[in-house]
């Protein structure tokens, strides 16, 4: 258990760099899209073992790239609240508070939400067999992460595509 903890914080941290590497040399769109890539990759394996029994004895690994996947992504973070303000020079400070209030409290939901989700699905019980409706939770998160990652690469509709933007 000590080991995973260790690969995961190594994960985290080497993605950190990576990340911010990407924010410094990189224009803004790539730091804000990738990473729905990498959610979306984490939610579609967490429902893989579920789909059929044969996958159950790759239980273990497959979870863990669902982790490491999602603390590549979360590693980015940084770079959703950073480049929120950096838009609008001229907006009062009051609105970038109510902004960061926004953004860092639902962040804070949705992060307590995923960790107590996790926190049920790896419970200590081993007699404890996840339902097969996780798929169903998952899935959908997934194709919606997916979905960001495209519109923020390509835009939305009546944005100029990312090539005339980099």
């Amino acid at each position: 258990m000590d080991v995973q903890l260790y690969v995961l914080g190594s994960v985290f941290f080497g993605a950190s760099v990576v990340w911010y590497l990407l924010f410094r040399f990189k224009p803004a769109v790539w730091v804000l899209s990738i990473p729905w890539f990498f959610f979306g990759v984490a939610f579609l394996l967490i429902g893989l073992p579920y789909i059929s029994k044969s996958l159950l004895p790759a239980h273990d690994i497959i979870s863990s790239i669902a982790t490491w996947s999602y603390a590549v992504a979360s590693a980015g973070g940084f770079a959703f609240f950073g480049l929120n303000f950096g838009e609008e020079a001229g907006a009062a400070t009051e609105v970038w508070i109510l902004r960061a209030c926004i953004v860092q409290g639902s962040q804070q939901i949705w992060v307590a939400a995923l960790w107590y989700w996790g926190d049920k699905l790896n419970s200590p019980q081993s007699t404890t067999v996840t339902p097969w409706w996780i798929v169903c939770v998952v899935w959908p998160l997934s194709v919606m992460s997916f979905l960001f990652m495209v519109l923020l690469l390509r835009g939305l509709p009546g944005e100029s595509p990312i090539r005339e933007r980099i």
